[in-house]
C-alpha cells in the first residue's frame, strides 16, 4: 500500500491487527534498563512526596510547623522526602485548612 493512496477498510484493519498483536508481544525489562536513568530514592518506612505546583515549581520546606519559621532547604515539585515524625503546629495559620 502506498501513502498516497486512499487507505481501505481492509488495509485499515490488517494495519490496525498487527499493531494490536504488536502490543500483546511479552516486553523484555532489561532492554532499556542500561539506558534510562534511575531515580535515588530515599528507603525509609514514611515517605512523602510534593506534588502541588506546575512543572519546575520549589517550595521552602521550613525547619518548624509554623508560617514564620526559618527556611530549612528548597524541594522542588516532585521530590521524595522522608517523613520523620508529624508534628503539631503551636500557632494557627489561618490560611490553611489541614494544620496537621
Amino acid at each position: 500500500m502506498k501513502f498516497n493512496q486512499k487507505m481501505s477498510r481492509r488495509d485499515f484493519l490488517k494495519l490496525s491487527g498487527a499493531m494490536l498483536g504488536g502490543l500483546l508481544l511479552p516486553r523484555s525489562k532489561g532492554v532499556f534498563s542500561n539506558y534510562l536513568p534511575q531515580a535515588d530514592v530515599p528507603q525509609s518506612a514514611n515517605l512523602g512526596r510534593i506534588c502541588a505546583g506546575e512543572e519546575g515549581a520549589w517550595f521552602h520546606l521550613k525547619t518548624e510547623p509554623n508560617v514564620y519559621a526559618p527556611d530549612g532547604k528548597i524541594v522542588w515539585r516532585d521530590d521524595v522526602v522522608v517523613w520523620k515524625r508529624e508534628v503539631v503546629a503551636n500557632q494557627l495559620d489561618y490560611d490553611r485548612y489541614n494544620q496537621r
